[in-house]
């Protein structure tokens, strides 16, 4: 008797995958096959898996985790197996977000524009569009980040699906940065790869035009502030000084200083210079006394 049932118990969770939701497109129907991580295709193009897998965390804790899915994804998804027309469907951010105080409609015509300056879609016209670096199954803006390191790595991660880090071309022409891995494991590759103190970030630029001035990092005005630590830094303004300075992850070279901490280093190495260099003139003259030279 076992022995049948777990032979029909396949069959059984095939069936019930295949029934239609009860409850309408909620996340949680659809995810009934999306949350499968083996979800997808190969098209047969260099390159062309097609990934139909949605994970479930990220998009709960997402900026699109409260919405059901037809919200976005029109009626060619509402059957199984989706309907033909679904495959035509192209989405675009201004579909949902026409209107909205916390992000209007001139913001995306802003990004719209920086966007068709940038070297992918110079290069790519066409065929790049905003789903190509942001998933907006996992979208989470940098204020929500839980930490900066988490906004460098997934941040990152959107580069790195195509520019492969581990490609010798990328590792040459890293080359010139010192330590170059830490780097580009503690920085947003757009913090380079944008216009410089342009705090939008969609004029993605080339190799050859990114940024390669030091000191606009590691610098009392270290562009840092107004980007990757823009929201750390916001959200220490009102606690101590050693918070601020000290106990935060906004820690770059050049760039995380005080006045009051650079005078005192200067005042604790220049007495340390200064008691040795009056205890050795003591000693020098102590031994001419003694030996009558005095």
């Amino acid at each position: 008797m076992n022995r049948h049932v777990n032979a029909l118990l396949p069959y059984l969770a095939a069936t019930l995958l295949l029934l239609p939701p009860s409850g309408g497109q909620a996340a949680g129907d659809c995810l009934r096959c999306h949350g499968m991580p083996t979800l997808g295709y190969q098209s047969g193009e260099p390159g062309g898996y097609r990934d139909f897998h949605v994970d479930a965390t990220l998009l709960a804790a997402s900026s699109h985790g409260k919405l059901a899915c037809d919200q976005c994804h029109g009626k060619a998804f509402s059957a199984y197996p989706h309907y033909p027309e679904g495959v035509q469907e192209k989405l675009t951010c201004l579909g949902c977000h026409q209107e909205s105080k916390s992000f209007p409609r001139q913001r995306f015509e802003e990004i719209e524009r920086h966007f068709t300056r940038s070297v992918h879609f110079q290069h790519l016209p066409g065929k790049f569009d905003c789903f190509s670096c942001h998933d907006a199954h996992t979208f989470l803006p940098g204020s929500r980040q839980a930490s900066a390191a988490l906004q460098v790595t997934r941040g990152n991660e959107s580069c790195q699906r195509c520019h492969d880090r581990k490609e010798p071309a990328m590792e040459e022409a890293h080359a010139w940065l010192p330590q170059s891995a830490r780097h580009l494991d503690s920085a947003r590759c757009v913090e380079c790869h944008t216009r410089a103190y342009q705090e939008n970030q969609h004029t993605v630029l080339s190799a050859k035009d990114a940024l390669r001035q030091c000191e606009s990092c590691h610098g009392r005005d270290s562009l840092l502030k107004a980007r990757l630590y823009k929201h750390r830094l916001a959200q220490n303004a009102d606690k101590g000084a050693v918070e601020r300075f000290l106990l935060n992850e906004a820690y770059v070279v050049g760039m995380t200083s005080h006045p009051l901490l650079d005078w005192l280093a200067i005042l604790a190495v220049g007495g340390a210079l200064a008691g040795t260099s009056l205890h050795g003139l003591a000693r020098w003259l102590v031994w001419r006394r003694r030996e009558g030279k005095a």
